[in-house]
């Protein structure tokens, strides 16, 4: 009896020995991972292993026979592919003045359902907005970022679009607007500025346009005009200023129709008393004429004489406005059959050649990157400070005029057509 206890105890102790080597050897994390890895090979073996054994291992459907094998190798593939993308698009933490921000990719599904304060980069991977976002969509406040890494808007934006009050900047990092917005444009109040910092306007906007009551400045700092605008233009009651900031007409404006037509009639010096420090000079080197560029209100003023030279102050009897809109009853007119309807059927209309005048006009257009592929064929050669004589131009490039008859006035629209849009006129 004594030895079969002897036998009993020996054979549990032995089993019992070896308990807490094998509890230590299943519970290792390398024991784990291999039994796990082996287990995860078995799985893809057998996914993988497409052929079928059996007419069961099939889906029949119409008369294809299809293997189950293959279908849920399919299933496990695109499962995997889905979830390795879901996980390549997960929000990135990111921190900043010791708050965590989540920073979505542009295309991240996650972004769609994300509320509050985000980031999001760009597809170049910039970050391109920090701020607010409801549902996928940029609405609160929050800052819109360039390439570069300059801010190009910073305020409130609804429905991915700048709505509220905020500030647009010029690439360089200057404020090129700061004000009202609606659906990305200009509406309300606000300040608009010139590249320099300078005001160049602050009062009313509509559709990017001045509206309603407001103040025109110069590049300099100076008053230009102050009182009423519709669609950008002049009109109401208004002030016109000259160059050192005294009024020199107040009165009703009607759609700019002051502005060009008073610069008619009027020598160097008193032009230069309204917009001093703001001209170039243009010389024809094959002519006596002579031609100033008031950069301000995008006007040419041309002056015609054969006997007097430029300092004997010859008058301006030709006006060319760098614009291809027209105001004119109410309206801003920017095409010939729009012109022929509220003015009436023009006195003239033909194609004409190119003149010097029109020639430097278009030549300081597609400087500025307006739209107009006119061949100018300009040969030009600075002379003194913002003087420049003129020794050719395409005198055979031919243009299409329209010329009414306004008032006393006449004006002549130049346009690269017999219809459609002109890209200036000239008052005389």
């Amino acid at each position: 009896m004594k030895q079969f206890w002897r036998a009993l105890t020996t054979a549990v102790t032995t089993k019992l020995g070896s308990l807490p080597a094998n509890i230590r050897r299943f519970t290792s994390p390398q024991y784990v991972m291999g039994r796990i890895v082996q287990k995860f090979r078995e799985l893809v073996n057998r996914l993988l292993d497409l052929r079928p054994g059996h007419e069961k291992d099939y889906y029949t459907v119409f008369r294809w026979m299809i293997s189950r094998r293959l279908v849920r190798a399919a299933v496990f593939l695109g499962g995997f592919v889905c979830l390795s993308y879901l996980l390549w698009l997960k929000p990135i933490g990111a921190g900043k003045d010791g708050v965590q921000i989540k920073t979505y990719r542009y295309s991240a599904i996650p972004l769609r359902l994300a509320e509050g304060k985000v980031r999001i980069r760009a597809k170049k991977g910039y970050l391109a907005y920090e701020g607010e976002v409801s549902k996928g969509y940029v609405c609160g406040t929050g800052v819109l970022y360039g390439e570069n890494g300059r801010t190009v808007y910073e305020g409130e934006f609804n429905n991915n679009c700048y709505n509220g009050v905020g500030t647009l900047y010029y690439d360089a990092g200057g404020i090129r607007y700061s004000g009202d917005f609606s659906d990305n444009r200009f509406e309300g109040t606000g300040v608009q500025y010139y590249e320099n910092g300078e005001k160049r306007y602050e009062g009313g906007f509509a559709d990017n346009e001045f509206e309603g009551s407001g103040i025109e400045y110069r590049e300099s700092g100076i008053r230009l005009y102050e009182g009423g605008f519709s669609q950008g233009l002049k009109e109401g009651e208004g002030v016109l200023y000259n160059a050192a900031g005294s009024p020199v007409f107040a009165g009703q404006f009607h759609l700019d129709d002051i502005v060009y037509p008073q610069l008619l009639g009027r020598t160097a010096e008193e032009i230069g008393e309204l917009y001093s420090g703001e001209q170039i000079v243009y010389q024809n080197g094959q002519a006596e004429e002579t031609a100033v560029w008031l950069r301000e209100i995008d006007a040419l003023c041309l002056a015609q004489d054969n006997e007097t030279s430029l300092s004997d102050s010859p008058k301006y009897d030709l006006v060319c406005v760098g614009k291809d809109v027209f105001g004119y009853g109410g309206k801003r007119i920017d095409t010939v059959e729009g012109l022929t309807e509220a003015v009436g059927e023009p006195v003239y209309e033909g194609n004409s050649y190119l003149t010097f005048l029109e020639a430097v006009a278009v030549d300081i257009l597609q400087k500025k990157g307006e739209a107009t592929g006119l061949r100018t064929g300009i040969e030009m050669r600075p002379v003194f400070d913002e003087v420049n004589a003129v020794d050719a131009y395409a005198a055979d490039a031919v243009v299409y005029l329209h010329a009414y008859q306004i008032g006393e006035r006449t004006y002549t629209f130049v346009s690269e057509g017999k219809t459609g849009g002109f890209f200036l006129y000239e008052i005389e």
